[in-house]
């Protein structure tokens, strides 16, 4: 499953189209709307099409879906989904004509608990979006899945007690319509330096991906093989945030490397070879799921004729 954004990026990635998709069966476009060009792009290189679907933040994973037997671009967001239900009503909570507009009220398996047969949160939301109440106070639930046009001012309390990614989403409640729109951050007199970075990347970008790049810089990357989802990756000699480019040109050249030679056999590439097996035996290399794809034949390593030679992540 993926967003149009993503299909797009990996879609016009050189080395994204070297991989391959023989075992990609299916490819599930949904979170926005998936632009016919990038649709056809991405079959053109994947050969898989793109199944669009609908589903809201708290309809896990879609509540409607395009048949997976679809070979070709639809532009539709597809039936509901066995056991689901959905209708268009207005207000009142009636249903209204096909073609007019209204709010869609799903119920089915994969609605999130605590999002249906709540009767007090819904009368209440109700009751702020018509207007009828002019001041709410929730918890950070309403960070997602709320959409009132006429909610122009935002306050926050301990926003330094938010992570960049929720008070962004927070942010979004208001200036959904054409008023005018403020968010007010209110946090502790006393703030950790990080703290005050974080704040202060929130004041100055309102683009979601800077936000997440700046994200990343502060707390770095966690343990992509683990189970941190904070903290920083021990390269020996880089800096994930600071050194992207270079990092990246490394990336291609290893994937051409290995398209030319795959199992590393030309004088040139003797050395990388050794080296892979060397950091093998030394137990360097990460078990990612990744490396029998690149290095398919384990031929026998430079010291000992029967060890495996196995490549990491490129």
């Amino acid at each position: 499953p993926a967003v149009n954004t993503l299909f797009n990026a990996l879609a016009n990635e050189a080395d994204f189209a070297r991989l391959d998709f023989s075992e990609l069966v299916v490819s599930n476009g949904g979170g926005m709307a998936v632009q016919q060009a990038t649709a056809e792009k991405w079959l053109k290189v994947t050969g898989c099409p793109v199944v669009e679907g609908y589903g809201l933040s708290e309809t896990s994973p879609v509540a409607t879906s395009n048949r997976l037997d679809l070979q070709e671009f639809t532009g539709s967001i597809g039936l509901p989904i066995p056991s689901t239900d959905i209708a268009i009503r207005d207000d009142d909570g009636r249903d209204v004509p096909l073609g007019d507009p209204g709010e869609i009220c799903i119920r089915g398996p994969q609605v999130m608990a605590g999002y249906w047969k709540d009767d007090e949160k819904t009368a209440t939301m109700d009751r702020f979006r018509r207007g009828e109440v002019q001041v709410l106070v929730a918890t950070s639930v309403v960070e997602v899945g709320v959409d009132v046009a006429n909610a122009t001012c935002m306050v926050v309390e301990h926003a330094e007690r938010f992570g960049l990614s929720a008070l962004h989403q927070l942010r979004g409640r208001v200036g959904r319509g054409e008023h005018q729109s403020y968010c007010f951050l209110l946090y502790d007199d006393e703030l950790t330096d990080v703290a005050k970075e974080r704040l202060k990347v929130l004041h100055t970008h309102t683009d979601g991906f800077r936000i997440a790049e700046e994200d990343l810089r502060i707390r770095g990357p966690g343990d992509i093989a683990g189970t941190e989802q904070s903290g920083y990756l021990r390269f020996r000699a880089a800096d994930l945030t600071r050194d992207m480019a270079i990092m990246n040109e490394a990336r291609a050249d290893a994937f051409a490397i290995l398209e030319s030679d795959p199992e590393l056999n030309m004088p040139e590439y003797r050395p990388l070879r050794d080296a892979l097996a060397a950091a093998h035996r030394q137990h360097r290399l990460t078990p990612l799921a990744y490396r029998e794809t690149f290095l398919p034949s384990r031929g026998p390593g430079p010291a000992d004729e029967s060890a495996p030679v196995e490549a990491g992540t490129p």
